[in-house]
């Protein structure tokens, strides 16, 4: 995961590096227990604002991570 998340710090359009305001947690559920992740928060991408889009924060752990289960434990959950 931290592999994964070191690889977010840069815009993938424009290359440009994105400011890192705070972090906070996120959890995983398996099926052996739950997993908390420290989830960086980041300022948005310099090369998509606009008048209209002002400065926003960008959580790119929950973009990639949309269910926080993993497919082991909600096979489980549905049988």
């Amino acid at each position: 995961m931290q592999s994964w998340l070191s690889g977010q710090t840069h815009c993938r359009t424009c290359g440009a590096a994105l400011d890192h305001k705070d972090s906070r947690s996120t959890v995983l559920r398996t099926v052996y227990l739950k997993v908390t992740v420290k989830s960086p928060r980041q300022w948005s991408y310099a090369c998509q604002r606009t008048a209209r889009t002002p400065q926003h924060v960008v959580h790119p752990l929950s973009k990639d991570l949309i269910r926080r289960v993993t497919p082991e434990l909600e096979y489980l959950q549905a049988n």
